[in-house]
């Protein structure tokens, strides 16, 4: 466990499905997927929250996610996450 997933334990699921979802940008990803990448359960309600907050754009053709890479959030994060080693 990363010392970020530590700190921010009531987070885990957020701050890993962030990561996974900032190392390859520009894919979506259905709900499975993204259960497989992050080895924990993604609840249909934490997703969206993060579409509510501009955070993931949701495809509803395809019911897919993907981060929405024009969020100032989404490039606060990917910064701070490289800046801390948790996203190389």
């Amino acid at each position: 466990m990363h010392v970020l997933e530590e700190i921010l334990s009531g987070c885990r699921r957020q701050i890993r499905l962030i990561r996974v979802l900032l190392i390859s940008e520009y894919k979506w990803y259905s709900r499975y997927e993204l259960e497989k990448m992050t080895g924990t359960k993604i609840e249909r309600k934490l997703l969206q929250k993060l579409v509510r907050c501009g955070i993931l754009q949701y495809d509803d053709i395809v019911n897919k996610y993907r981060l929405n890479r024009e969020s100032a959030i989404v490039n606060a994060f990917r910064n701070f996450f490289r800046e801390v080693g948790y996203l190389l």
